[in-house]
C-alpha cells in the first residue's frame, strides 16, 4: 500500500482502472456502431462533431492556461499528427459502418504493433 497525499493507493489498483477503461471503450464502440448504422449515414459527420468539440475544448483550455510560444517545427508536427488522427478516425468509422464491431475493434487495437 502506498500513501500519497491523503489517498491510499493499493499497488494493484491499475488492474481495476485498466478493466474499467476497456469496458468503457467497449461501450463506446457499441455506441459508435449504433450511431453509424441507425442514426447517421455519413461517417464524416461524427468526425466533424469531434473536431468542433475539440476546438471548443481548445478555446476553453487556452482561456484558462494561456498560449505558450511554440517553434514552427512543433506546430507542423502537431498539425500533421492531428491530420493523421482525423484520417484514422474516418477509416475507423467507415470500417465500423460496413462490418461488425466485434471484427473491427481487434484490428483497430493493433496500433501498438506499428509504434
Amino acid at each position: 500500500m502506498v500513501i500519497h497525499s491523503n489517498w491510499i493507493l493499493h499497488v494493484n489498483d491499475w488492474i481495476y482502472f485498466s478493466i474499467l477503461a476497456a469496458f468503457l471503450w467497449a461501450v463506446g464502440s457499441i455506441i459508435d456502431k449504433f450511431v453509424l448504422t441507425k442514426l447517421i449515414k455519413n461517417p464524416l459527420i461524427p468526425v466533424i462533431f469531434s473536431g468542433v468539440f475539440g476546438l471548443i475544448s481548445l478555446v476553453l483550455i487556452l482561456a484558462f492556461v494561456g498560449i505558450q510560444e511554440m517553434i514552427f517545427q512543433n506546430i507542423i508536427i502537431a498539425v500533421v499528427s492531428g491530420l493523421l488522427e482525423i484520417f484514422g478516425i474516418v477509416f475507423y468509422f467507415k470500417a465500423v459502418k460496413k462490418e461488425e464491431i466485434s471484427r473491427v475493434i481487434p484490428l483497430f487495437y493493433l496500433t501498438p504493433l506499428f509504434i
